[in-house]
């Protein structure tokens, strides 16, 4: 069975409308492990190690600042859907008011590592996913339940 670990964005849950898409639709032989993650990454990066390691985790589907948190994991496949690259100068704008160091250095660390590796980051918008998914008109990165 492979095991892939879903990351959720800013401010979701193990609960979100991504995870239940994914457990709806992969087919027999893999199994979504989708726990609740802190905002803060200081929390959030240490735990999804434990979980790929405790779980032996073969993927990580990760979006909006899980796709930060799993663009800093190393040593496993990933697909991450429009991560927040840059966190500590978005998070403001969506209310969040906490300590963003973190955020500021872990980004620099990210960036330093792609270029190393000569890897680039490129945020994917998702137009559909497993067909489940829509584009409303009124904004091309807005999605809805079909």
């Amino acid at each position: 069975m492979k095991k892939i670990l879903y990351i959720h964005g800013y401010n979701s849950s193990s609960e979100s409308r991504t995870a239940q898409v994914l457990l709806a639709h992969l087919g027999e032989g893999f199994e979504l492990i989708h726990p609740t993650f802190s905002n803060d990454p200081e929390e959030a990066i240490p735990m999804a190690r434990r979980i790929i390691r405790e779980e032996g985790v073969d993927m990580v589907v990760a979006t909006s600042l899980g796709g930060f948190v799993a663009l800093s994991l190393r040593g496993i496949p990933k697909f991450v859907i429009n991560p927040s690259v840059a966190p500590h100068l978005t998070l403001p704008n969506n209310g969040y008011d906490g300590d963003l160091s973190g955020f500021e250095r872990l980004s620099k660390v990210i960036w330093m590592i792609s270029m190393r590796q000569n890897a680039r980051i490129r945020p994917v918008f998702l137009v559909s996913m497993m067909n489940s998914f829509r584009t409303e008109t009124s904004s091309p990165h807005t999605m809805r339940m079909s």
